[in-house]
């Protein structure tokens, strides 16, 4: 499923109910860049996928504020960065109560990346830092990555399957109920 001309697939999971367009700071670029965010029915983000580079063609561009609702069956995994030459992945750890989980981070491109993807739905759940990283790799083993310790970069992503979905009702919103403005989105996106 592409929206705004941009493939949108790794962000769609059966929980999935809506997509919205948004802009995300970036403190290591100084910027913004658009950003989609793949949300469930109770609002939380369960996946985002940032723009790094944008097309030049119109129409291309994600515009901010745009609310999908959408109908998905599977899960689109990296569809959205296969065929990329280079993909980093790198974990970022949370506390939930006395538990870490983890949130993935891909960066499709090496030297100069065009999107990052941030995977929330991770299903770990540990008690230290190393059961933590052996749980993730184990889950990144289900999704084709073979890796013996996080960070890793891979020089190849082949191209992903396309997500059954359905496009059912396209809603425009005002900037202020996006995800970004939630106060710690930005801190999470990069620390």
């Amino acid at each position: 499923m592409k929206l705004f001309g941009v493939n949108v697939d790794s962000l769609l999971t059966p929980e999935v109910r809506y997509l919205m367009t948004s802009t995300s700071f970036l403190p290591s670029l100084d910027e913004e860049r658009p950003s989609i965010y793949s949300l469930d029915e109770g609002g939380r983000i369960i996946r985002e996928l940032i723009i790094l580079r944008e097309s030049k063609l119109p129409g291309r561009r994600p515009q901010p504020g745009y609310k999908v609702k959408v109908e998905v069956k599977g899960d689109g995994r990296l569809s959205s960065l296969g065929g990329t030459n280079s993909l980093s992945v790198s974990l970022r750890a949370k506390n939930i109560r006395e538990w870490l989980s983890a949130d993935l981070i891909f960066q499709a491109g090496y030297i100069n990346p065009s999107v990052t993807l941030i995977v929330r739905d991770v299903p770990v759940l540990a008690n230290d830092e190393g059961e933590l990283q052996t749980q993730v790799i184990n889950f990144l083993r289900e999704w084709g990555i073979k890796a013996e310790k996080l960070p890793v970069t891979l020089n190849y992503v082949p191209p992903g399957k396309k997500v059954k979905s359905r496009l059912i009702d396209i809603d425009y919103l005002s900037l202020a109920f996006s995800p970004k403005f939630s106060s710690d989105l930005a801190r999470d996106l990069f620390g």
